[in-house]
Protein backbone atom coordinates (compact mmCIF):
# COMPACT_ATOMS: atom_id res chain seq x y z
CA UNK A 1 0.00 0.00 0.00
CA UNK A 2 1.58 3.51 -1.38
CA UNK A 3 1.47 6.65 0.74
CA UNK A 4 -1.05 8.36 -1.63
CA UNK A 5 -3.44 5.42 -1.25
CA UNK A 6 -6.23 6.33 0.96
CA UNK A 7 -5.07 10.16 0.12
CA UNK A 8 -7.94 11.48 -2.53
CA UNK A 9 -10.63 9.28 -0.51
CA UNK A 10 -9.95 10.84 2.68
CA UNK A 11 -9.37 14.55 1.01
CA UNK A 12 -12.82 13.99 -0.68
CA UNK A 13 -14.38 13.38 2.54
CA UNK A 14 -12.69 16.37 4.31
CA UNK A 15 -14.50 18.77 1.31
CA UNK A 16 -17.88 17.04 2.52
CA UNK A 17 -17.83 17.82 6.25
CA UNK A 18 -16.19 21.01 5.06
CA UNK A 19 -19.16 21.93 3.25
CA UNK A 20 -21.62 20.79 5.36
CA UNK A 21 -20.12 22.42 8.36
CA UNK A 22 -20.78 25.43 6.38
CA UNK A 23 -24.14 25.01 5.31
CA UNK A 24 -24.75 24.44 9.44
CA UNK A 25 -22.84 27.69 10.30
CA UNK A 26 -25.41 29.43 7.49
CA UNK A 27 -28.43 27.45 8.82
CA UNK A 28 -27.31 29.13 12.48
CA UNK A 29 -26.66 32.75 11.13
CA UNK A 30 -30.00 32.31 9.32
CA UNK A 31 -31.92 31.24 12.65
CA UNK A 32 -29.58 34.19 14.95
CA UNK A 33 -30.58 36.56 12.75
CA UNK A 34 -34.34 35.72 12.45
CA UNK A 35 -34.34 35.64 16.64
CA UNK A 36 -32.69 38.52 16.58
CA UNK A 37 -34.88 40.43 14.41
CA UNK A 38 -37.70 39.35 15.96
CA UNK A 39 -36.26 40.70 19.53
CA UNK A 40 -35.93 43.74 17.87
Amino acid sequence: MGRGDRAPVRWAHDRERKKKAREKRKAAEKYAARKAAKRG
